[in-house]
């Protein structure tokens, strides 16, 4: 009931210790490039360009985010879902429709969050971390944090399979965002006068 060992770990020479039973937080930069999507080339995979035509050359975002909803509903694979959903979230997020794209976050991080984009990003990732973005930028500071926290647990428990340089990029968000509500916290609180 009271263990005295926390981790059972190895000492070399005094000079190295080895923790085999630890889960590694990362995996080294390079080792997950098999497991990135495939570029798509069936029939509704194709659509999509016109979607992102509209989105990112014409910043037609409305339009954008019609087409990319119609083939939302008339796909079936999940890969493309998934990747379907993130366009009409960030298109939401750039017609200033903040709740719907929190909305829209929120329902990937629950049912595509381990579809790997092509740049071998799970979704759910991503979409939590824009959630705790979107929540910022709304003032919702309370929510952004439980957002963060809630983040910061899946990284450190491994949650999700990922090269250093994400794990670093990701980290190194959740803290900038951290320090943005205490910063934030600091300014507001009343100035207190010492008599």
């Amino acid at each position: 009931q009271n263990p005295l060992v926390e981790e059972v770990f190895i000492s070399e020479n005094y000079e190295k210790i080895h923790f085999p039973l630890a889960k590694l937080l990362f995996l080294p930069d390079g080792s997950t490039q098999s497991l990135s999507s495939p570029s798509r080339t069936s029939a509704p995979a194709r659509k999509v360009p016109d979607g992102q035509q509209l989105e990112f050359q014409q910043k037609k975002y409305r339009q954008a985010l019609a087409i990319y909803q119609k083939d939302f509903e008339q796909i079936t694979d999940p890969q493309i879902k998934g990747e379907l959903l993130s366009s009409i979230a960030r298109v939401q997020k750039k017609s200033a429709l903040f709740r719907d794209a929190v909305k829209t976050y929120e329902a990937i991080a629950r049912d595509y969050s381990n579809i790997l984009t092509t740049g071998g990003i799970p979704l759910g990732l991503a979409a939590q971390s824009e959630i705790s973005s979107l929540l910022l930028t709304a003032g919702d500071t309370l929510s952004a944090l439980k957002t963060i926290s809630v983040l910061y647990k899946d990284l450190i428990n491994s949650r999700w399979m990922l090269e250093r340089a994400q794990y670093d990029f990701f980290l190194q968000h959740l803290n900038e965002s951290i320090n943005i509500i205490f910063s934030q916290a600091r300014l507001t609180e009343p100035i207190q006068s010492y008599q």
